[in-house]
Parts: C-alpha cells; sequence; structure tokens
C-alpha cells in the first residue's frame, strides 16, 4: 500500500474496485439532487437583479426591467390574526412567483417578515396592493395598506430611451 507525505497509508481500493449498485444508484440519486438545485436556484439569478423593499417604499414606485425580480418584505405577526393579503399584483407586467413567511428569532408570538418574490414578465405599468387585515373584519378598513407603483421597461432598452413605433 502506498504511503502519503505524512507517512499515513493510503488505499487505492475503492477507486480500483468497480462500485456495488446501490452505490451507483446513490451517487445518480445525489447528482439528480444537486442538478436541481442549480437549476432553481439560476431560475432567479440568470433572469436579473433582485430589487428589494420594504414598507418604507408604500405609495412610492419602483422601475424593473423584464426579467428582474422585486422582493417585497413586509413585517407580520400572524398570532394577532392580522396577515397581509394580496389585493392585486399588476398582473400582466409581473407575476407572483413565492410568498413566505419567516418567523422572528425572539419568542413566540413576536412575528416575522412576510417576503413576496415577483418577476418582471413584460412591459408595462400596474400596482401592487396588499392590505394587513384579519380575515374575519372584511368590512372593516385594514390596519395597513401597501401600495407600490411597477414600471416595467423592455430588457434591453435604457429606461430614459423611448419605445420604438
Amino acid at each position: 500500500m502506498p504511503r502519503g507525505e505524512s507517512g499515513v497509508r493510503i488505499s487505492l481500493k475503492c477507486f480500483t474496485q468497480p462500485a456495488k449498485m446501490s452505490d451507483r444508484i446513490l451517487y445518480k440519486t445525489i447528482g439528480l439532487i444537486m442538478a436541481g438545485f442549480c437549476l432553481a436556484g439560476s431560475a432567479f439569478s440568470r433572469n436579473g437583479k433582485m430589487i428589494n423593499v420594504d414598507e418604507h417604499s408604500s405609495g412610492g414606485e419602483v422601475s424593473l426591467a423584464a426579467g428582474d425580480t422585486l422582493q417585497i418584505s413586509l413585517t407580520e405577526n400572524p398570532t394577532t390574526g392580522f396577515r397581509w393579503h394580496l389585493q392585486s399584483e399588476a398582473q400582466p407586467t409581473i407575476k407572483l412567483v413565492k410568498s413566505s413567511f419567516e418567523p422572528g428569532t425572539s419568542a413566540t408570538g413576536r412575528g416575522g417578515i412576510h417576503r413576496w418574490q415577483f418577476q418582471a414578465v413584460r412591459a408595462g405599468t400596474g400596482k401592487i396592493k396588499l392590505e394587513y387585515r384579519r380575515p374575519w373584519e372584511q368590512d372593516s378598513p385594514p390596519g395597513r395598506t401597501f401600495i407600490l407603483s411597477v414600471h416595467v421597461l423592455e430588457k434591453n432598452r435604457p429606461k430614459n430611451s423611448k419605445p420604438s413605433g
């Protein structure tokens, strides 16, 4: 058996003997899982940049290029019954691709962050409207409202240029 630089014996048996059938299946499974993660991760990153907004952007506007991703992050405490409800999402210029809630790290009942990711699909304008309310209080005004005007520009057109035609 050959020795390494540190004098430790190195066995090359695992490289010279054929793998067992179960090992081959395991390696193929791991390879497929890794390929899936790579493809899923690249779905967002290859299409454009990520633009993040929060409560401070309510009432404002944002410009995106087709292919960019808009992420809205708002504080939410579902233990109080209040949740953010998407009222309008500026279709067909953007589409919702992900909605998730991340609990805070502090004590139970402290709330967390609700995040929405929207993909800019095609040029145009629209509004995203979210209402923070309890589902059983539909006749009452919402506790909070988040509104954002969205302008999606053609992917390769600079922001200051005019469309052709």
